[in-house]
């Protein structure tokens, strides 16, 4: 016919997604390129955890390590399909999640925060609970449901592993699709959290440290007559609040 006549050298992509699918997912490139983006974040947290000796950065380093696993037992399970391997993956998987999913709630989110936090005048201690400033939502039930909806996208990729959806295809199309309303919820989230920290937070310790310095500066008028303070600990105290 007319098509085949003008077009015979011409073959459509899905029919060489087809044929070569299979062969480039269980290649070792295609595992290589998978951990690439993961294996960059690690040495951006290692180098960050060099400069500032911050611990925090390890634990982030140690989420992203814990993706390899996910892709080397990924590409097993494609090169050598059976059981075992199946098995690994999934194990690797609620790891990685698991990870993932705490890290969302308590780093990026700071929603499980000490009740009595900054500027405290009971000292360090402080009960744990839920973040008091919220900017987003006033109540703590949408923040559940972020959690809960949060949680139940970071394992959608059960349906795929346990046959309910298709991991290519339409279904392939429905995990994105997920996966860019999970993302945009974490940024809403993520963005609140920032103002909090660098805003809100601040401000309180500014509107605090006065307080403190003029307590500091009323003992050490009490303590001068007595030689019992020593006025290098009056500047100390004030600006430690």
């Amino acid at each position: 016919d007319y098509y085949a006549t003008e077009h015979a050298g011409y073959t459509r992509s899905t029919a060489l997604w087809e044929e070569h699918h299979a062969a480039c997912a269980s290649s070792r490139a295609n595992a290589v390129m998978l951990a690439l983006p993961f294996w960059w974040r690690l040495m951006q947290c290692l180098r960050v955890y060099h400069d500032t000796r911050e611990v925090k950065n390890l634990y982030n380093a140690l989420k992203y390590s814990t993706a390899f696993p996910l892709v080397y037992t990924g590409y097993l399970r494609k090169l050598e399909p059976s059981a075992w391997n199946d098995h690994a993956f999934v194990a690797a998987a609620i790891l990685q999640s698991s990870y993932c999913f705490v890290w969302d709630v308590l780093m990026d989110w700071g929603l499980p925060k000490c009740a009595d936090g900054l500027g405290s005048r009971h000292g360090s201690q402080c009960k744990s609970g839920f973040r008091e400033t919220r900017l987003v939502f006033g109540s703590k039930a949408p923040y559940f449901l972020l959690c809960a909806f949060n949680f139940s996208l970071r394992f959608v990729w059960t349906v795929s592993v346990f046959g309910g959806l298709p991991g290519r295809g339409y279904g392939m199309f429905v995990f994105e699709v997920l996966e860019i309303a999970r993302r945009t919820a974490w940024a809403v989230f993520r963005i609140e959290w920032e103002v909090v920290v660098k805003v809100y937070s601040q401000n309180a310790a500014r509107a605090i440290a006065p307080e403190h310095e003029t307590m500091s500066l009323k003992v050490a008028r009490d303590s001068s007559s007595t030689g019992l303070y020593d006025t290098d600990d009056t500047d100390s105290a004030a600006s430690h609040p």
